[in-house]
């Protein structure tokens, strides 16, 4: 029996309680799950359930049916059978353990193999090596939930085959997919880093090659990956509550996370960053022209490498963002790591990752 796609059941109104703010990224979804599969919440708080709550077998089949709807693409019959005969928190930890795969780079490896009309550098779309894996995968993977999670994360961290610049890309699209299931159940300062240093956002949000200000020409650093780090991968536009309610400034509207001098603080700290390859005479060649069709470094291709530094185009003056100053002169790959880990510890990231999770595995108005 082929796994097919089910609505979600709708959950508890508490489905939000407690998200969980800075562990891993399943702990605040997982928690909603487990509390709607039973029908009750059932939290010692009266909130969302616990795993120590949930070690027992579901009451029925359909309590079953209703968990792995919103943790797969669909159960089958087997799939009810074998969480009966273990528990939610068991089913879960099961998920857990399993190996990640590279299914995407390998799909996509596989077609540029063979030679499918595709030659580096060309103009050959292949979106559907893209698809036709997810499709094979939501239907028979064993690791379910790391396919349905990544479903999930890749409409939050989006990038799009649509871009000009990334269809020529599709081995990179391919390492993005599988990174994100490869973090999919680890931390999300991880993950965070993981799609700031992709050449694949790089392309999409702009920021691979973005260079240091230029007075004599008027050039400013891009300012579109640090703008939307910040509103859409980590702390919103709004500051929040606990719970996901926003926090009102003066006069009750809702209080703002960041302004124009955070988004230009920030976008100084992405400069300089390009393509993984290996050292020539000048770096500069491939900071501006290299392309990743055939370099290696360390035996993997560039365009599955993170994006890597070159300090001369890095800019040099201090940068201030979110209260944080990060003294000039100081390197690139330090300040990234300010920089991230400083939205990592913002209030803001646990209920606002949390709700988003909660949307595409549970249900959408929480």
């Amino acid at each position: 029996m082929v796994r097919s796609s089910v609505a979600l059941a709708a959950p508890e109104a508490d489905a939000l309680a407690n998200p969980g703010r800075r562990h891993t990224l399943i702990a605040s979804a997982s928690g909603a799950l487990l509390a709607a599969c039973g029908g009750g919440g059932g939290g010692a708080d009266g909130g969302t359930a616990t795993f120590e709550e949930v070690a027992t077998p579901p009451a029925s089949r359909a309590d079953a049916s209703r968990f792995l709807q919103q943790t797969t693409f669909g159960p089958t019959d087997s799939d009810i059978t074998a969480l009966m005969n273990s528990s939610y928190r068991g089913w879960l930890e099961a998920q857990m353990a399993l190996p990640p795969q590279p299914v995407y780079v390998n799909a996509m490896q596989g077609w540029f193999d063979r030679g499918e009309s595709y030659r580096p550098g060309g103009d050959r779309y292949t979106p559907e090596i893209i698809t036709d894996t997810f499709w094979k995968t939501a239907a028979v993977a064993p690791d379910s939930l790391r396919v349905r999670l990544v479903h999930s994360l890749v409409q939050i961290f989006v990038v799009s085959f649509q871009d000009r610049d990334l269809y020529e890309h599709g081995r990179a699209f391919a390492g993005y997919l599988d990174n994100l299931g490869r973090l999919a159940f680890g931390n999300h300062r991880d993950l965070l880093e993981a799609v700031a240093m992709s050449p694949v956002m790089g392309m999409y949000l702009s920021h691979i090659r973005n260079q240091k200000a230029d007075a004599a020409s008027g050039r400013k650093p891009d300012e579109n990956f640090a703008r939307e780090v910040m509103q859409l991968f980590s702390i919103g536009l709004h500051e929040l509550n606990e719970d996901g309610s926003a926090r009102l400034a003066a006069g009750g509207q809702p209080a703002e996370t960041y302004g124009m001098h955070d988004v230009e603080g920030m976008a100084r700290v992405f400069t300089g960053w390009s393509w993984d390859m290996p050292d020539e005479d000048s770096y500069d060649s491939t900071f501006y022209w290299g392309s990743p069709d055939s370099a290696t470094t360390g035996g993997t291709r560039a365009d599955l490498r993170p994006m890597r530094i070159c300090p001369k185009f890095h800019a040099p003056e201090s940068k201030q963002f979110l209260g944080v100053t990060i003294a000039a002169c100081t390197q690139g790959p330090q300040s990234q790591r300010i920089a991230l880990d400083t939205l990592f510890n913002h209030a803001n990231v646990g209920p606002l990752f949390g709700r988003q999770l909660i949307q595409r595995l549970v249900t959408s108005n929480p």
